[in-house]
């Protein structure tokens, strides 16, 4: 009989813990529900893709063309309408024409108004503008002072963007998008942005007449080494007209740019994010905006715009 008493000293001493734990249950969802949220705290800012647009429940794409459509269109139909839409945006006829360029040069030596000097200006080529330096001392590079971004732009190609066909010739129709099985950096525009920001290929280049777009993380996937996974966080829903950054071209001029807008808007807002700016020159520094989409998790539903104006002096 004696043996017994720790036998029963155990179970009795077992059914409190049992009942401890069960008094305190409700701890212990909050812990599980803490564990399960975790991936999702952390993707906060380290482990989202930029500006990825989901189709269905198949398609998955980094590339910002196809914000441009619908969800339910798809196959063929879908790269056809990526097309006509970039071409409707003028997309591909961003650069001064050579009349453009003579007239400018001719209009200059005879008597005009400012207002007519200042659009004929603003129509000019950059280089037409700004000579290059002999010597530069820096290229193809940004910096926001104010947030202490410093970072290197990288040039995309039309190639980084659509499909390209047996005899090199690029494919209009097939843009490119990413394999889901071998991860990010099987889109060129994701593995660009490794090195810096990127500038998109069809828009025009900073300094130029238009819409100079550039694009840069402001968080990415965690798998993803790069120190450029944040470059852009500073600014995003911070950054304020009246601020200033500087870009280096690829030949070296220093370009001052002030800061005239800032908004966000939906992803899906193309025609918005790429608007053309006929008589100005201005260059959109673009991040994204995380939110929490029910079943999804935080998901990049907003770009946050940076719009700024070369300050001609």
């Amino acid at each position: 009989m004696k043996g017994t008493l720790p036998l029963k000293t155990d179970i009795l001493s077992l059914k409190n813990s049992l009942l401890s734990l069960w008094r305190s249950r409700s701890r212990l969802y909050a812990l599980l529900v803490l564990v399960a949220l975790t991936p999702f705290l952390y993707a906060g800012s380290q482990n989202i893709p930029q500006r990825v647009r989901v189709f269905g429940s198949q398609t998955v794409s980094s590339n910002f063309l196809f914000d441009a459509l619908e969800d339910e269109i798809g196959g063929s139909d879908l790269a056809a309408r990526t097309v006509r839409t970039a071409r409707s945006f003028n997309y591909f006829d961003q650069a001064p024409t050579s009349n453009q360029r003579q007239n400018a040069a001719l209009f200059s030596q005879v008597g005009l108004s400012a207002e007519d000097q200042l659009r004929l200006q603003q129509a000019a080529s950059l280089d037409e503008l700004l000579a290059c330096p002999q010597n530069p001392q820096q290229q193809n590079f940004l910096r926001y002072p104010q947030y202490n971004i410093n970072t290197p732009i990288i040039y995309s190609e039309l190639t980084d963007l659509f499909q390209t066909n047996p005899d090199g010739s690029i494919n209009y129709t097939a843009p490119i998008e990413e394999d889901l099985n071998q991860g990010p950096l099987s889109n060129p525009i994701q593995r660009l942005l490794v090195d810096g920001i990127v500038h998109i290929a069809f828009t025009a280049k900073p300094g130029e007449v238009g819409n100079s777009y550039i694009v840069g993380h402001s968080s990415n996937y965690s798998s993803v080494r790069s120190d450029y996974n944040t470059i852009f966080k500073p600014i995003e829903r911070i950054s304020q007209p009246g601020e200033e950054f500087i870009i280096w071209d690829e030949c070296g001029r220093e370009l001052l740019f002030r800061v005239f807008e800032t908004k966000a808007i939906l992803e899906d807002e193309v025609e918005e994010a790429y608007r053309i700016y006929p008589e100005r020159r201005v260059v959109t520094l673009q991040t994204s905006i995380l939110e929490f989409v029910p079943g999804i998790g935080l998901y990049p539903t907003k770009r946050w715009l940076t719009r700024g104006e070369l300050v001609l002096e």
